[in-house]
């Protein structure tokens, strides 16, 4: 059976109003999303991956409304978000869910996390009385490999790793067709986050549910992923199949970012072609014209600074916007 589109994403844009100057007189503009395409498919894992301030976090808001977005169209399960009023984006809410970096922040230190995971249950009526309340609770625990008594108690007696299992809870209790996890592990150590990723990675079969996970850590991402896209100032950049991605990557901003995941055997890590960046990520305020990595790149002609690149497949449905790699000038 072929798999459906759940979300379809057409030249996303999502820019800020910003002032600057001494006065705060002048108007800027922040691109921190630029004319993003993507078509998320159903029960699918696709990775986000990128530099800090590449605008992975406001493309996962901007898709799930909670920002508005400047221009493009999104479309969930057939219906298109782009401008539904809020009153009918409400009955849709429950079906797409985001779950942020710090699962400390987005606990109510004054609610038990039984009350923070079962409030979804209530505000979308889940649920028809106190038996059903404390029994759905119970398996949601279950779930995410916590003990249901523990649902009495508070965030601050949990740790780091059950914290962020709660957080899962929480998203779960809605029963939600697709999950935006915005660096769900980047504040754990490495044996919890294997750890997190494994329960996530069960938790999609056993429930069929979408994830789009959101990493600056692509060694993490290969290991849940279908797909990865690598977002650049807004842009996604390269597109692939996890498995392809990491052993052919066609863009030189993500031979860059594997350069810097180690190889655990010293004899590949010594043959492998290393490529350097030059300087630090523009700003979204003021974005290079052309392609918009042509300023840190070695392979930069004038066309990239220029004209910007469009994604084409190179195969495999293998997609890349670089002059240097459609023309063959990218190392192997």
């Amino acid at each position: 059976m072929d798999q459906q589109i759940i979300m379809k994403i057409d030249d996303l844009r999502m820019y800020f109003n910003t002032n600057g100057g001494v006065f705060g007189n002048k108007r800027k503009i922040v691109h921190a999303v630029d004319d993003v395409s993507l078509s998320i498919m159903e029960g699918e894992t696709i990775g986000i991956v990128g530099e800090s301030g590449c605008g992975k976090t406001t493309f996962g808001r901007a898709i799930l409304r909670l920002y508005k977005p400047t221009g493009g169209s999104i479309e969930f399960m057939g219906q298109n978000i782009t401008d539904m009023p809020e009153r009918k984006l409400r009955q849709l809410r429950s079906k797409m869910v985001y779950v942020f970096q710090d699962p400390y922040e987005s606990l109510d230190p004054r609610k038990t996390v039984g009350s923070t995971v079962g409030e979804p249950l209530i505000i979308n009526h889940l649920v028809r009385n106190k038996k059903e309340y404390e029994k759905r609770i119970a398996e949601l625990f279950e779930i995410v490999n916590l003990d249901p008594s523990m649902a009495n108690r508070y965030p601050h007696e949990f740790s780091g790793g059950q914290r962020q299992r709660v957080a899962i809870a929480r998203s779960l209790a809605s029963d939600p067709k697709l999950i935006v996890f915005d660096e769900a592990v980047s504040a754990l150590d490495v044996s919890l986050q294997a750890r997190i990723v494994n329960l996530l990675a069960d938790i999609k079969e056993r429930l069929k549910i979408t994830y789009i996970f959101i990493s600056h850590d692509l060694s993490v991402v290969k290991h849940i992923s279908d797909r990865i896209a690598v977002f650049y100032l807004g842009r996604v950049v390269e597109l692939s199949e996890a498995d392809e991605l990491y052993k052919n990557p066609l863009h030189p901003y993500t031979k860059a970012l594997l350069t810097a995941v180690p190889i655990p055997d010293p004899f590949l890590e010594d043959k492998r072609d290393v490529i350097f960046m030059d300087g630090e990520i523009p700003s979204p305020i003021n974005p290079p014209k052309g392609c918009p990595f042509h300023p840190r790149c070695p392979f930069a002609t004038d066309i990239c600074r220029t004209d910007a690149p469009q994604l084409v497949d190179m195969g495999h449905q293998h997609l890349v916007a670089c002059y240097a790699s459609q023309e063959g000038r990218l190392p192997k």
